[in-house]
């Protein structure tokens, strides 16, 4: 996750990346949005909300595994809500986050996985 939230401080210093609900939704709406990023725990409604404005772009938001307090701690601002405006940052930041989520998770247990064969009697 730590290229994730590095990626995404390179957009920021490159002035390619928008953080917040009312300018992420401004620049979807200007076409600037290349992608949009939702923390992972955002409150429920506001990814609808995002979902909706987003819809008639062909955008489609992509939860990140990151969360809110993972952007406070690296961006010292509190933001569930991100848009890259920069085509080449914005695939290579999707492509990190769909590696992510192919990575097994916190807890789960790759012996969960394996199918147990019962003995024959």
């Amino acid at each position: 996750m730590h290229e994730l939230l590095n990626t995404l401080s390179l957009c920021r210093r490159a002035g390619k990346l928008i953080m917040g609900f009312d300018p992420v939704k401004a620049a979807v709406a200007a076409g600037q949005a290349k992608a949009v990023l939702l923390a992972s725990d955002l409150a429920p409604r506001s990814k609808k909300e995002v979902r909706f404005f987003c819809r008639d772009t062909g955008l489609s938001p992509i939860e990140s595994p990151f969360t809110l307090d993972d952007i406070k701690n690296k961006f010292g601002r509190r933001a569930g809500i991100f848009a890259i405006t920069d085509q080449g940052l914005a695939q290579k930041t999707v492509l990190i986050v769909e590696r992510l989520q192919q990575l097994p998770q916190p807890g789960d247990s790759p012996a969960a996985n394996i199918e147990r064969e019962t003995p024959d009697e």
